[in-house]
């Protein structure tokens, strides 16, 4: 068949022409048909560099095709799901999954961090977790079934016993040996004594603390509880919340009417000779934060602390409370409802902008003189990374009297200047904060 560009052939030619193109074709599929899976026989390496470009959500899935990409895709997958784990230690069907998961020869050492926490939605809402049945089949669930798992009546009543301490001594000893960190959230503790116990069982299994959170409740004895920590176990720690309140409040725990959900209340003050337990508790954060060289978040709240603040003592620390701390390896910096030290401020934006991806400045007071916000904000505009932010109400104190900063964001300045202002974009952080300073901090 002359198929040359100068005698194309004729009309009659063309049904042959197409017969012989479906023969070929019909061909080709069967001989492909016939050949082994071809994602199955390239390198790991190659198989690894097409699953970094699947979805978090879409490994699990992946993962189901066969076992040969089951093993291949595990680098990732374990990466997205078991590197942490969440575990919310009051319930033991979950404290028997982190158990599976830790103890299953192709899963633990994929393990090195397990936060053992009282909130029940564990990480975050939208975040789908690992979970390990009985059978070592590893499946996941996600936040949405958990949020609406717990009803009040099984809130109410694992709430009301202890965990199960032998359990988490278990998991524990097995953290220790595989070399995992651990994580301790004791939010929403309520009046319990769980805090102590968890965090005794923590040091005696000599696990590393790589994650604090204490926010709504201040264990009493939260000094003795960090300085019995001893060998080394928080020296490595990566994340730091501490909410600091003036006063010990005990909270219950109602039903929701309009989900039947169980949500804690806080219930009427504390009528016991130690009310105020702040002051404890800011030594020992002062002491921590002075040790730290490895934090990566750090979000401080103080709560109620006007009364405190007339506490000589309480002012003077709270004050230095980041003086000698290092966190030039901070991506994430929160402080709340804060008086501090405007250089000590300084230095923490000045040493982590370049690293700074959220950065939390709400209710902070600076003793200063100066307009020193302006230089913060010059180093928070530089950072190349930032795209969380919050600001205001921002302080000056200045011979005791207190200034607050009006700023301006929007770039015709057509609207009045705002005394705080967020944003959830880089590309947004980085105009707002030029047209703030480009327009200039007032002081009222």
């Amino acid at each position: 068949m002359d198929l040359d560009a100068d005698h194309p052939p004729d009309d009659s030619s063309r049904p042959d022409m197409c017969k012989q193109l479906a023969a070929l074709s019909l061909v080709h599929d069967s001989q492909v048909e016939s050949r082994p899976f071809r994602l199955q026989v390239l390198p790991p390496e190659m198989i690894q560099h097409i699953f970094s470009f699947v979805s978090t959500y879409d490994l699990p899935t992946l993962r189901l095709v066969s076992r040969h990409i089951a093993a291949q895709s595990l680098r990732l997958f374990a990466r997205d799901y078991l590197d942490t784990v969440h575990c919310y230690f009051m319930d033991p069907v979950r404290l028997q999954r982190v158990y599976n998961i830790i103890s299953a020869p192709s899963l633990r050492d994929s393990v090195r961090h397990v936060v053992l926490t009282m909130n029940p939605h564990e990480d975050c809402c939208m975040r789908t977790m690992p979970v390990v049945p009985s059978d070592g089949n590893t499946i996941e669930e996600t936040q949405h079934k958990i949020r609406y798992t717990y009803r009040n009546d099984e809130m109410l009543r694992l709430h009301s016993q202890p965990p199960d301490y032998g359990r988490i001594r278990l998991i524990l000893a097995k953290l220790h040996s595989i070399g995992a960190a651990v994580g301790l959230d004791f939010d929403d503790s309520g009046d319990q004594p769980y805090a102590a116990e968890i965090w005794t069982l923590t040091a005696h299994a000599r696990c590393r603390i790589f994650w604090l959170v204490f926010t709504d409740e201040i264990d009493s004895d939260v000094q003795r509880l960090i300085e019995s920590s001893g060998h080394n176990l928080l020296d490595n720690m990566k994340t730091l919340y501490f909410d600091v309140s003036s006063r010990d409040k005990s909270r219950k725990a109602t039903a929701e009417p309009s989900s039947g959900l169980t949500v804690w209340e806080d219930a009427e003050e504390s009528t016991s000779p130690q009310v105020c337990n702040s002051v404890r508790a800011i030594l020992a954060l002062r002491k921590l934060l002075d040790t730290q060289t490895c934090l990566e978040e750090l979000d401080l709240t103080f709560f109620d602390t006007a009364e405190n603040r007339n506490d000589q003592l309480f002012s003077e620390i709270e004050l230095h409370l980041l003086h000698e701390a290092k966190l030039n390896k901070l991506w994430s910096l929160c402080l709340t409802n804060m008086r501090l030290q405007h250089d000590d401020v300084l230095c923490a934006i000045q040493s982590c902008h370049t690293r700074l991806t959220s950065l939390w400045l709400d209710d902070v007071e600076l003793v200063t003189s100066k307009d020193i916000w302006t230089e913060i904000l010059r180093y928070a505009q530089r950072a190349p990374n930032l795209w969380d932010i919050w600001l205001g109400p921002l302080w000056r104190v200045h011979r005791g009297r207190k200034y607050v900063v009006m700023m301006c964001v929007d770039e015709q300045e057509e609207y009045e200047r705002v005394r705080t202002w967020e944003c959830h974009d880089r590309a947004g952080v980085r105009i707002a904060l030029t047209t703030i300073l480009d327009s200039g901090l007032q002081y009222v």
